[in-house]
């Protein structure tokens, strides 16, 4: 699919729900490349079951995959209780702005993540509330993250890891600046870490 836009706007903010009882939200470039995609003011849903459960709960599932993603914009959306929000893998000029991403959980298949990434480039998170994110946040695996950039996101009310870059691997350039994070207490902990990978600042 190229040349898609899908846009739920209306004068008092949001008209189209996607509302998941199971599966995923949206799900994408599982047959073929997709480019020029945009997708706006839509509100994904996650399910409220988290037992008994085939397949983990994804928002926007577009990994894992060979098929490419380029252009693609993810605008003023409401993505909130999945196990993980974003699935992100062979991304090319993909950006989310302007989105509420919240409330997070695992549901006994995988980790709570914002954003699960395999290896993805020119990927901008940017102008995004980010809240009750309890486990994983931003999780990076496989190396890749090329040109990856995060700023201008309220980043609030979540623990543990809030940017994870797991290792082994190559991450980078990555530029992160004028952001907020916040954890809710002082007893509370939220970090980033490379946790021993190498991050190319080149």
């Amino acid at each position: 699919s190229s040349y898609v836009n899908i846009s739920g706007r209306v004068a008092s903010g949001i008209l189209v729900t996607i509302d998941s009882y199971g599966g995923d939200g949206m799900k994408a470039a599982q047959s073929g490349n997709i480019a020029n995609i945009n997708i706006s003011y839509i509100e994904f849903v996650g399910p409220p079951n988290k037992t008994g459960l085939g397949q983990g709960r994804y928002g926007i599932n577009i990994a894992p995959s060979t098929n490419t993603v380029n252009n693609l914009v993810i605008d003023h959306c409401y993505i909130h209780q999945w196990c993980e929000a974003f699935r992100a893998c062979n991304w090319n000029n993909v950006t989310i702005q302007y989105c509420k991403i919240s409330d997070t959980d695992t549901d006994n298949i995988d980790h709570a993540d914002v954003a699960y990434n395999y290896p993805s480039t020119n990927v901008t998170f940017r102008y995004n509330s980010i809240f009750n994110s309890p486990v994983d946040g931003i999780f990076f695996e496989y190396g890749g993250a090329v040109n990856w950039d995060f700023y201008g996101n309220i980043y609030l009310n979540s623990t543990n890891h809030l940017i994870f870059f797991k290792s082994p691997g190559t991450y980078g350039p990555i530029y992160i600046f004028n952001n907020v994070f916040h954890a809710p207490t002082t007893a509370d902990y939220a970090y980033s870490t490379t946790n021993g990978s190498t991050i190319d600042a080149a």
